[in-house]
């Protein structure tokens, strides 16, 4: 794990999915290799969970990369919210405000 919050959201995975979860498993889409922080495999196998924390975001180079991968997300149907999208569910996380695991489980539960 890269940061103490991705060890925070591990932990959470092992309460809540043990046996389900892979930490930058690679995905492919159009031969381009991502690496989403958490992979979350779901009771349907063409819709996985991909979760992305946002730990440096005031970072200017890191802001650009994440909203490219954003971006290539969106483009292959993996989107945010309850429903996601055809291909799978987005769930993104920062820490602007302080580390709140109380609504990182809330908001994983709700997905």
């Amino acid at each position: 794990m890269r940061s103490k919050n991705e060890v925070i959201i591990a932990d959470l995975l092992d309460r809540l999915a043990q046996g389900r979860w892979a930490y930058e498993q690679p995905l492919t889409l159009d031969r381009q290799t991502r690496y989403p922080d958490f992979a979350i495999h779901t009771d349907d196998p063409d819709r996985p969970l991909y979760w992305e924390h946002l730990g440096m975001f005031n970072n200017p180079h890191y802001a650009a990369r994440w909203d490219a991968k954003r971006q290539g997300y969106a483009q292959h149907g993996i989107l945010p919210g309850p429903g996601g999208g055809p291909s799978g569910i987005l769930l993104v996380t920062d820490d602007r405000d302080g580390v709140y695991e109380p609504a990182w489980e809330a908001e994983f539960k709700a997905l």
